[in-house]
């Protein structure tokens, strides 16, 4: 990218407006492809779970409290799930906080909908409400927590 940069810099120079604009454009599509990838990618795991959370850390090593704090939680209402580590890249959180257009980890997906994080599913958890909607969608038998 620097170097395209100092491209049109040295182009505009000899005011060859064309080729400027081929540069700004080149240099667009080329980080709104890296970015769709990504959103890609992000869109195929949240389709392919059922039940999706996207946490800092692993299942069996959470590196904050709130994502402890949904495993927890996934684990009493006895759900399978999938979990993804947003630690192991910068493109996949970044991509991640843009495809929610919400900032911070983790992040519940239900059936390819994003239900929220850790302090809207532990009120829902709380209230009953998610187990509602995960028994709604038979992803479990009964609503009663282990």
């Amino acid at each position: 990218m620097e170097q395209l940069y100092t491209l049109c810099r040295l182009i505009r120079g000899r005011r060859n407006i064309n080729i400027i604009t081929l540069g700004i454009v080149v240099l667009h599509w080329s980080l709104v492809s890296v970015s769709s990838c990504v959103l890609s990618r992000i869109n195929k795991k949240i389709k392919d779970s059922s039940v999706l959370v996207f946490l800092k850390g692993t299942r069996e090593t959470p590196q904050c409290r709130f994502s402890i704090k949904i495993i927890e939680i996934m684990d009493n209402i006895g759900v399978e799930c999938n979990y993804v580590d947003v630690l192991q890249s910068d493109e996949l959180r970044d991509g991640l906080k843009k495809y929610s257009d919400w900032p911070t980890f983790p992040q519940l997906y239900i059936m390819g909908e994003f239900i929220g994080g850790c302090d809207i599913v532990t009120e829902m958890y709380r209230t009953g409400e998610l187990q509602r909607y995960m028994h709604q969608l038979n992803i479990i038998e009964s609503t009663n927590s282990k």
